[in-house]
């Protein structure tokens, strides 16, 4: 499927090749670098003509990430333009070399305001569309330097770019809600093909740096030494294929991450390492709802395959879950308890996720209780719908307080959890601080079936 695809810092290296390699793949691509009329207007017009010449969607626009005003300007032109905006890749970058001391906090805070502040003024000009779409990628160009061996002499770049990568791993649990995924391609050292190392910059305290001169030799060679250590058939352009093979990939079947590193620094070996701690325990809970899904058919869960809507399985986070209203008063000790006796689920709107109707009851195990995580439901009896948000006193439900004929159904894309009524109760008995939100559910389903008997 055809995207629409901002790349910043498309003027030279990865960014270049990668934004060519996307249009040539048939996507439409907006190649973003600052100053498109001034210093960087060759650029442009190459990329122009490039397109003009292979007949692809390529388009150069002004983009300076140390502008707010620019970014935000720049994906308004894109939305305007196409009225959507699918990948924003996050690749704007500079490299410094130089004694880490030799540096000022004002020209470490310049190496962060383009690495890391930049990467958010794009952010906060593009995620508003993606989160308003539902759906997106945001796709960081990070590196090895983050988790593998780490040459000296780059200190303030390797902090801005831990940086960057730590608010791609954050921010990807706090966009999964919306349908905007994260993968985080982390390349190796580049020495030919990019920019990178011819416009390094330096720190300006010579007198400060002329004090490390017995690594003379060592810092000018940085470049030159990584060269040696690289295979001859290290192309950044291996970068950009694979940035093109992750956004050709479905939904839901990206990865989070993507080493290509010719030097074998160790990065690939230590983040195999970390993912595989972290998602252990992930990835034993996503297999048993796997199975479980296998073995209903995958028409999951209550009746949403009769209204043509399916709701598919979801991971829950404790660092979601705890910002959930049902769940903010847990510790997390029983956060985890929760997630370990729970099933989430991700529903689109017209999902049916329980009927009260006759003869459906003892199909949807009338005492188990469905939590709104994030979204809108509502309840459908008598002809009247209640709806209800994730904070409000209808956050959950259970066909067990409920009379007579009813549905559960979803208005908006949500996130739904189901606890049968044994777990929960076992909740109570240990003392999850429920009762109040379940009193004043109880509370507002009464005055709701109240209200649909005449007389009252």
């Amino acid at each position: 499927m055809k995207s629409v695809i901002l790349v910043t810092g498309a003027g030279t290296g990865i960014g270049k090749l990668s934004a060519q390699a996307l249009a040539v793949a048939g996507h439409i691509v907006y190649a973003t670098m600052r100053d498109v009329e001034g210093r960087n207007k060759a650029r442009a017009e190459a990329l122009r003509m490039l397109a003009e010449e292979k007949g692809i969607q390529l388009y150069p626009l002004e983009l300076d990430v140390l502008s707010q005003v620019s970014a935000d300007a720049a994906a308004a032109t894109i939305m305007r333009e196409q009225g959507r905006i699918d990948v924003v890749m996050q690749n704007a970058g500079h490299l410094v070399v130089g004694p880490t001391e030799a540096f000022t906090p004002e020209e470490m805070m310049k190496v962060f305001d383009t690495n890391l502040f930049g990467a958010q003024r794009v952010n906060r000009a593009v995620l508003p569309y993606m989160r308003s779409q539902q759906s997106g990628l945001v796709l960081w160009i990070s590196s090895s330097t983050t988790k593998g061996g780490f040459p000296p002499f780059m200190g303030p770049y390797g902090a801005a770019k831990a940086a960057m990568d730590s608010l791609a791993v954050t921010m990807s649990y706090e966009l999964v809600r919306f349908g905007v995924e994260t993968s985080i391609v982390v390349p190796g050292a580049f020495t030919s093909g990019t920019d990178h190392f011819p416009s390094a910059g330096k720190p300006g305290d010579v007198a400060r740096t002329s004090q490390y001169s017995r690594y003379d030799g060592v810092m000018d060679q940085i470049g030159a030494r990584l060269t040696e250590l690289t295979p001859l058939d290290a192309d950044p352009q291996a970068v950009a294929d694979e940035v093109v093979r992750i956004v050709g990939l479905e939904r839901g079947s990206r990865p989070m991450r993507s080493v290509i590193d010719f030097v074998g620094d160790g990065a690939k070996e230590v983040l195999e390492v970390s993912e595989r701690v972290m998602n252990a325990r992930r990835m034993v809970r996503c297999a048993w709802l796997a199975a479980l899904m296998l073995a209903a058919g995958c028409d999951q869960p209550g009746h949403a395959g009769d209204e043509g809507n399916t709701m598919k399985a979801s991971t829950t986070y404790l660092y979601l879950l705890r910002k959930t209203p049902f769940f903010t008063s847990l510790d997390a000790q029983q956060l985890r308890w929760t997630i370990e006796h729970s099933r989430e689920w991700e529903a689109q709107a017209g999902t049916v996720v329980a009927d009260c109707a006759p003869g459906r009851q003892e199909q949807d195990h009338d005492g188990d209780f469905w939590i709104l995580l994030d979204g809108r439901w509502q309840v459908e009896h008598d002809g009247e719908v209640y709806p209800s948000g994730h904070a409000d006193p209808g956050k959950w439900f259970s066909a067990s307080a409920t009379h007579g004929d009813c549905r559960l159904v979803v208005t908006e894309h949500s996130y739904v959890m189901k606890i049968t009524r044994a777990d929960m109760d076992e909740m109570l008995f240990q003392g999850f601080p429920f009762e109040t939100h379940l009193q004043q559910g109880r509370a507002y389903y009464r005055t709701m079936y109240a209200a649909a008997v005449p007389g009252h």
